[in-house]
């Protein structure tokens, strides 16, 4: 007859608790004799909150985000994204699918950031575009503009020397002569859109 700690909620609470123990080797199973009292409590009532409710089995599973709910988060930037870049609302869909796809980035001009190119509309066609992904705890040192640089947050945030804080949804703009250094806030990592004008280029200004 099975104990108490062999109990499905049980197990998965010791495997949770085992996973955040550093320098302890991965077990499969482990008893719930071995864990503290408190540490089960605590991660019990997390896992019974985020089962709450569901049927075992089909609503927690139909909840897990998988690869087609991760790539339409962004979605409802898809207009504002558009405006950005001087282009229609399916190129602004297929350009925030790509940020989930790996081999779409390139190493950009520091250690951790990455770049994806973008192509944009006759309106903005002289500047560089690209997505620019800057992780948590990364910094892109202090650097100049030659010409007019626009920045639009799609996930996660940035804060720079200047005293910007930049989340979702937000823009930068730094105009000509200018200069700071920014990096990647806590969280996610932040994804922004960026144009970039180089000296002489910026007709928009």
């Amino acid at each position: 007859m099975p104990s108490d700690s062999d109990r499905p909620v049980d197990l998965l609470v010791a495997s949770l608790v085992a996973s955040t123990s550093a320098g302890e080797a991965e077990t499969p199973r482990q008893s719930m004799d071995a864990v503290p009292p408190e540490e089960a409590d605590r991660v019990g009532r997390a896992v019974e909150a985020m089962a709450k409710g569901a049927e075992p089995g089909r609503e927690v599973v139909r909840s897990v985000p998988g690869p087609a709910s991760r790539s339409r988060r962004l979605d409802h930037f898809c207009d504002a994204l558009a405006r950005f870049f001087d282009f229609d609302e399916a190129r602004a869909r297929q350009l925030l699918a790509r940020i989930d796809m790996p081999e779409e980035w390139m190493d950009g001009p520091a250690p951790g950031i990455t770049v994806l190119p973008v192509e944009t509309g006759p309106g903005v066609a002289q500047a560089l575009a690209s997505l620019v992904r800057l992780p948590a705890g990364v910094t892109l040192s202090a650097h100049p503009h030659l010409g007019r640089e626009q920045l639009f947050v799609l996930e996660g945030g940035f804060a720079d020397s200047e005293g910007h804080v930049v989340w979702p949804g937000e823009t930068l703009e730094m105009a000509a002569g200018t200069a700071h250094s920014m990096w990647g806030l806590p969280g996610p990592a932040c994804v922004c859109a960026a144009l970039v004008w180089v000296e002489g280029g910026d007709e928009g200004a």
